[in-house]
């Protein structure tokens, strides 16, 4: 795996210069001296890569033979694949996150419609970090963020509007919990310490790219790749 940033989650300029390296196959992340043993998210983005392939056989195959059967059976496997990707994606960008980034995740009590935050964190600088969670067929993940109330998702008007609804009683994103952490976030975005990322995996590719949100929108600023394969490190 490839990986181009410093232990904060920003480019440097000795991470610059193996921008264009071709990665090893390998079971860990590299920074610096330091080694990171991400294994588990590997094999979740490889079980994906496998399952979706075989989905594609059995629909096909459907198609040909029973057609008013193939549209039915391809509607389930598309939303159990859905919702599969979707939980391995979260568990792989917290990984990173995590371990990579250090970051700390924050407790959060996220909605049953999914409707919230994916991730929030606390850096080493002291920073808030919101975090969504992308896995597409896409470069990065971009052009996959909805607009919900108008608000590009993960933008700060998003953020914003989300934090009034963890303090409003009736919302979906209400609880005694979420509206202390939110009134908490709040006083963090008038001090400036506030972050948004959005992290992406293609999982065809198994490469993963993460952006941050600033004045002209996400931005990619690093990114990883992964082996398809187990490969002892």
């Amino acid at each position: 795996m490839n990986v181009i940033c410093d232990k904060d989650g920003k480019p440097g300029e000795a991470s610059k210069a193996r921008r264009h390296a071709s990665p090893p196959n390998r079971n860990y992340v590299r920074i610096g001296e330091d080694t990171y043993d991400i294994i588990t998210s590997r094999i979740g983005l490889g079980f994906i890569s496998a399952q979706q392939k075989k989905a594609q056989a059995i629909l096909r195959k459907l198609r040909d033979q029973q057609p008013d059967a193939f549209k039915r059976e391809r509607e389930r496997i598309d939303q159990e694949h859905r919702k599969l990707r979707g939980s391995i994606g979260e568990h792989h960008h917290n990984q990173i996150a995590t371990k990579v980034f250090g970051m700390q995740p924050l407790e959060y009590e996220k909605p049953e419609n999914d409707h919230g935050f994916d991730h929030i964190y606390l850096d080493k600088q002291g920073n808030f970090v919101y975090a969504e969670s992308k896995m597409t067929e896409s470069a990065d993940g971009i052009d996959s963020l909805g607009h919900p109330d108008g608000k590009l998702q993960g933008s700060f008007a998003d953020i914003g509007h989300k934090l009034k609804l963890m303090q409003t009683p009736g919302s979906d994103l209400y609880t005694v919990k979420n509206a202390e952490l939110a009134r908490t976030l709040e006083q963090a975005a008038k001090e400036g310490r506030v972050r948004s990322l959005l992290f992406h995996t293609n999982p065809q590719s198994l490469s993963t790219i993460v952006s941050e949100y600033g004045n002209d929108g996400f931005q990619p600023f690093v990114a990883f790749r992964f082996a398809s394969h187990e490969v002892k490190g």
